[in-house]
């Protein structure tokens, strides 16, 4: 691997922590306990990753965040905000409207603490490869511009294969369902409706429980595998007029529109039951998994003056989602009821 990962983190036994399981795995850790020697590492040195606390230099954290996310030679490095389970509301949501690529409470796990850091790095080089296919993209699209005679039947062509890359990257390609991108575009439309009719939303996020340990125990085969069955546990589990996306690795959503919240207890224990009954028989051994799922509850009223922040209508389900996870496998989380008006 020897990823380098920048560590901004002043507590001595969390440094040592976080450095100690990194290099165990093969990663390039850089601790660093200043806030103005973070920045200049950042921008002085091929960084892959980075590691904040939330409390560094007088709970500078989100200000910290907010410049690696706005300069130009580290906005593409994604960061992984480190906290404490208390945060309100408000701190989490405008962490993930400055784009975060990760959140972890501490104290954490390990395994999902590195869990987290692996996700991250794959974003790091999808965002990559993305931006080179971008730039073969425009490269070709200026080629023909300054070509004279080319024929309308070869711009066409080009056309066609320009549209279906395009498709591509409203899609994940793994499992086929709406990737973020794609959601947030969609969620959107769905939160008008629901403002304009005075809706209702319920959003559930999934995770497979104990991914990472599949993955370390069967190998990352097996839980490509599990991934797809579990994508058709919510298709199934889902309407036509609800939206299902992924996320991330291991982070599914699903928009259920117009449903009475009584009549969902009932859908997330279809779900969990599906579940439960999926096994995956891999090199003659049987491998059984669970999943947890946090859920939001949201009313809107027609004097809502939805921003267009996305970030701001997912958050409570994503952070009951973590409440979930931190409840152990198997487990569902509610948060209390919103009404936006």
């Amino acid at each position: 691997m020897n990823e380098n990962i920048l560590v901004i983190e002043y507590r001595n036994e969390l440094v040592e922590k976080i450095t100690d399981i990194l290099k165990e795995r093969h990663y390039n850790p850089i601790p660093t306990k200043s806030r103005s020697k973070g920045i200049e590492i950042a921008n002085e040195s091929s960084i892959d990753l980075i590691i904040l606390d939330a409390d560094i230099g007088d709970s500078q954290g989100l200000q910290l965040l907010e410049t690696f996310k706005n300069e130009e030679n580290t906005k593409g490095i994604p960061v992984i905000l480190l906290s404490t389970p208390y945060r309100k509301m408000e701190f989490i949501e405008e962490a993930i409207g400055l784009g975060i690529d990760g959140l972890i409470f501490t104290p954490f796990d390990e395994m999902e603490f590195i869990a987290s850091v692996n996700g991250a790095l794959k974003l790091k080089k999808l965002f990559v490869e993305n931006n080179k296919l971008i730039k073969q993209n425009d490269n070709i699209e200026d080629e023909l511009n300054n070509l004279k005679d080319v024929s309308e039947e070869h711009y066409k062509s080009f056309k066609e294969a320009q549209k279906k890359y395009d498709e591509l990257l409203n899609y994940d390609l793994e499992t086929g369902l709406d990737n973020k991108k794609e959601f947030y575009k969609q969620f959107k439309k769905f939160v008008f409706e629901s403002v304009r009719h005075e809706d209702t939303i319920i959003l559930s996020c999934f995770c497979i429980d104990g991914l990472e340990n599949i993955i370390n125990e069967f190998g990352i085969m097996a839980a490509e595998e599990i991934i797809l069955q579990f994508t058709k546990v919510l298709k199934d589990a889902s309407r036509e007029e609800d939206l299902i996306a992924r996320l991330g690795n291991n982070e599914f959503i699903v928009a259920f529109k117009r449903m009475d919240v009584r009549l969902y207890d009932e859908k997330v224990e279809e779900i969990k039951n599906l579940v439960g009954k999926n096994e995956l028989d891999y090199n003659g051994m049987l491998i059984k998994y669970t999943m947890s799922a946090g859920i939001s509850y949201t009313a809107y009223r027609k004097t809502y003056h939805f921003e267009n922040n996305i970030e701001k209508e997912i958050s409570p389900s994503l952070l009951a989602l973590h409440n979930a996870k931190r409840r152990g496998f198997a487990s569902v989380y509610i948060h209390p009821t919103i009404i936006r008006k």
